[in-house]
């Protein structure tokens, strides 16, 4: 094996393909222009003044939403929004570190690559340094346009600043502690501390948000997501004018409302295909008067009416913290107990307190795949049955898994226990 392949598999088994899931993002970082959707605009558009008339505590109030950009890190697009929304992923998982009364994220850059679902080339690898230095370097100027849950008021009555990032320490330098940061801690800005504080997040399904091809489709899923939420249980019909959602959006609005919906037509039609947006119910009508300008109407799909249906974890947990470990985390309860409830069942001691590697990835690999952990009891008397030497997990996954999995006999009964909530005994249900 050459050196080079020893290091990528190194570098798999340490950071392993990650289930992003629920996450819980700042609702103000979907509702207001941060990112460019078009990368092309990259040196353009330094600074960014959004202003409108909006319902204040039943008063109409002005707001400013400023955001300036590093002339020389350029305008912040899609693709940093990508790399935040993972900071909250793996936020959700690992939770901060306290270091001299700070709360810090201690992340790799490669442990962001495969939130992101690339492979961990150098170029990646330099992507991902860049934007964590973009979302440093962004100032927002906030003028009753940035809600502060903990204070419960909207932030900036005269302008106030403030930034995605305050500070990051680099592999390598020093910690306020002394000690040498043996990888990179991110102090995330301290208003979007105190909302995550106090829980004020709103529900982003990352797997879906990072399956959308197109940075415009990952522009407005955020957006939409925020605004059918915001209406509660039943959203409704919503609907906007073109020349408003591209300034939500930061797209470039065409001259002429005809030939500006041509693209988002396109984005639309995908969200509507993936059951974001029911189907057939976009609309774009065109103003009586004004060539220039239009409304879109839409409604939510089945992923916005029934989360439940397609995000098992959703419906079991009904929260949107990720069940899947992360390599340097031990907070991740949902794979210990995994572990130990194989380990248990199998009737040898558990290595919970250090696990090994593979058995890590085989209960990542089991938590995606059997939703249900009661069914883990069957799958251990299965696998005994056939192979009564078993003495791993990672081993009984590898071996037995996808036949379980595949076995209709078990598979029914276990569905028809299911809707009775009850759960037979193995021996029962091992015999074919």
């Amino acid at each position: 094996m050459t050196k080079k392949r020893q290091i990528k598999k190194h570098t798999s088994e340490l950071f392993p393909q990650i289930l992003r899931g629920i996450v819980g993002v700042d609702p103000n970082l979907n509702r207001r222009p941060i990112f460019v959707p078009d990368k092309r605009a990259r040196k353009k558009d330094l600074i960014y003044i959004y202003e409108k008339e909006e319902n204040h505590n039943g008063r109409m109030e002005k707001i400013v939403w400023k955001v300036s950009a590093n002339p020389e890190y350029g305008t912040p697009t899609v693709l940093d929004q990508d790399v935040l929304f993972a900071l909250y992923k793996l936020l959700n998982n690992k939770g901060f570190e306290r270091i001299n009364e700070k709360e810090w994220l201690g992340v790799s850059c490669y442990e962001i690559i495969r939130v992101l679902g690339r492979n961990d080339s150098g170029k990646n690898f330099r992507d991902v340094q860049a934007c964590l230095r973009r979302l440093l370097s962004i100032t927002i100027e906030a003028t009753l346009s940035f809600f502060h849950k903990e204070s419960g008021r909207w932030m900036g009555e005269m302008g106030e600043g403030f930034h995605l990032i305050d500070r990051i320490i680099w592999r390598g330098d020093p910690l306020p502690n002394g000690e040498t940061a043996y990888r990179n801690y991110i102090l995330f800005g301290s208003l979007l501390l105190d909302n995550i504080r106090v829980g004020y997040l709103a529900p982003l399904d990352l797997d879906f948000y990072y399956s959308l091809p197109n940075p415009t489709d990952r522009a407005l899923y955020p957006y939409l997501a925020f605004c059918f939420h915001a209406f509660g249980q039943s959203p409704g019909c919503f609907q906007i004018k073109y020349s408003t959602l591209c300034r939500e959006l930061r797209l470039t609005k065409h001259r002429y409302f005809s030939s500006g919906i041509v693209r988002l037509k396109d984005v639309f039609l995908r969200l509507e295909e993936r059951d974001f947006l029911r189907k057939g119910s976009t609309e774009f009508l065109s103003h009586p008067t004004d060539k220039g300008e239009g409304y879109i109407h839409c409604l939510p799909g089945e992923r916005i009416l029934h989360p439940d249906r397609y995000n098992l974890r959703y419906r079991r947990r009904q929260t949107w913290q990720p069940l899947l470990y992360e390599s340097d985390s031990k907070d991740n309860h949902e794979i210990y107990s995994i572990i130990s409830l194989f380990y248990k069942y199998l009737g040898v001691e558990s290595p919970v307190e250090s696990p090994h590697p593979r058995d890590l990835l085989a209960a990542e690999r089991l938590s995606r795949k059997m939703p249900y952990l009661q069914d883990l009891e069957v799958f251990v008397s299965y696998t005994k049955e056939r192979w009564p030497s078993v003495s791993t997990l990672s081993g009984a996954v590898d071996k037995y898994l996808d036949v379980f999995l595949g076995d209709q006999t078990i598979q029914k009964r276990l569905h028809a226990c299911r809707q009775w909530d009850m759960f037979p005994k193995l021996p029962e249900d091992s015999q074919n």
